[in-house]
């Protein structure tokens, strides 16, 4: 019976050492994570980087759409903005390709975010914007 109780110990010993350890693990991930993340924010912060997304978003490029409708729904980059999210998810999902589904996914959901008369502010702005080949958009 002492055998079983050291061994008992002994085992709860290790174990605890091992979730310490893997705690130790999962704490320097989430560090490497938050400084990951405060670092992209800081680069899509920038004007040029903003200026650029603009350019290549009012040329046609849909992921550059989606890219601009995450950061004024976000606020990185830009003011945090729903209804300027919505125009520019809404343009990358009429696009079709690659960004589509993801667009269309990110309009709705910012979408029921907004008031009603926001949501139709919304959608005739992001009309005008595809209509004017993404060069009146504001």
């Amino acid at each position: 019976m002492k055998i079983i109780g050291i061994l008992v110990v002994c085992c709860i010993a290790l174990g605890n050492s091992a979730l310490a350890q893997n705690q130790a693990e999962i704490d320097a991930a989430m560090r490497s994570y938050e400084q990951a993340k405060a670092r992209s924010e800081e680069f899509l912060a920038r004007p040029s980087v903003t200026r650029s997304f603009r350019e290549a978003a009012e040329s046609g490029d849909a992921a550059s759409q989606w890219s601009l409708g995450s950061q004024y729904e976000t606020g990185q980059g830009f003011p945090q903005n729903y209804v300027r999210a919505y125009v520019w998810y809404s343009v990358a999902a009429a696009q079709g390709g690659d960004f589509r589904e993801v667009a269309a996914s990110a309009r709705d959901a910012v979408g029921a975010k907004l008031s009603a008369s926001d949501l139709v502010t919304a959608q005739a702005l992001a009309t005008k914007c595809f209509e004017s080949s993404f060069k009146d958009c504001d």
